[in-house]
């Protein structure tokens, strides 16, 4: 046990027992009381009993925190790893591999505990690990099955999962706002992910009604990032025009306006805006314009 010791005090001036000539305050000293039992003639268990005195000029509230960080740490490593629940041991192991120090990762795990979701996002977020460490602590100790399914799949495209976690943790903030809240497009946006990257998030985390919507996108050759590319002029020009919602003529002057769509495709991204425009108004081409509508409105006769 004694030899956790140059761990728990590293960095502060420390000897057993006591010193010849005390140093320079701030230092310590520890005392290792050792008990050793078992059947006759064989000491099966040696007990260490550990006491630790810290002098100082004042009360040093950080040094005393510190080593009792350290001492918890010491703890869990010789438990095995024992003292943590499961999401929290694959968070601590996880940032390890990752590079994070074993001691900040455990004392990151520490504050997290008890914390409600929103804060752990906070706390996340500042602590001064890699984004990679981030990651792998949002994965497993924050991230719904869907956002796990989701960051597996970008992972296997090589995506910069610190920034994937940033966008997340970013998403599920603006979500609980109840004015003023910035869009998922306007969030991604400003990331620095891949077109592709950022489309995958958009499609996974949108509701069932956008689903339909770019599946029927994607059959009239209508990408991800150009339904984004969309949806980001949209909320402009409602801005500006002050338009409580899309009208026909907004959407139509920024879909006009985009570059590398022909005009199938324009009347596709016009009709699908709103399953209830007619398919007659439609400024691109009205035989889209009725077959996305009538596709739309198939159920409703049945």
């Amino acid at each position: 046990m004694a030899d956790i010791i140059p761990t728990v005090l590293d960095g502060i001036q420390h000897i057993e027992t006591c010193w010849a000539m005390p140093p320079s305050l701030p230092y310590a000293v520890y005392h290792d009381r050792t008990t050793r039992r078992g059947a006759d003639l064989y000491n099966g268990i040696t007990e260490h009993n550990i006491t630790i005195e810290l002098y100082a000029q004042k009360p040093a509230e950080d040094l005393e925190a510190l080593i009792e960080q350290r001492l918890d740490y010491s703890k869990y490593v010789e438990s095995g790893f024992g003292t943590l629940s499961a999401k929290q041991t694959a968070a601590y192991k996880g940032m390890v591999d990752v590079g994070v120090p074993g001691e900040e990762a455990y004392s990151l795990v520490q504050e997290l505990q008890g914390l409600k979701a929103a804060e752990q996002r906070k706390t996340l977020r500042s602590a001064d690990i890699s984004g990679d460490g981030k990651s792998v602590v949002y994965y497993a100790m924050m991230a719904s099955d869907d956002e796990m399914a989701l960051m597996d799949a970008l992972a296997g495209q090589n995506a910069d999962m610190g920034e994937v976690t940033r966008v997340l943790m970013e998403m599920k903030d603006e979500a609980r706002k109840e004015e003023n809240k910035r869009s998922t497009v306007d969030i991604l946006s400003g990331s620095s992910l891949t077109d592709g990257q950022k489309a995958e998030i958009f499609r996974s985390t949108g509701s069932d009604s956008l689903e339909e919507k770019l599946s029927v996108a994607e059959e009239y050759g209508i990408s991800g990032g150009e339904w984004m590319e969309a949806e980001e002029g949209f909320a402009q020009e409602r801005e500006e025009a002050e338009a409580k919602s899309l009208t026909q003529e907004i959407a139509e002057a920024v879909i006009r306006n985009m570059d590398g769509l022909d005009r199938q495709e324009r009347a596709a991204m016009w009709q699908l805006q709103n399953k209830g425009w007619n398919w007659k108004s439609n400024p691109f081409d009205r035989k889209v314009g009725r077959e996305i509508y009538d596709q739309q409105h198939a159920e409703d006769e049945d």
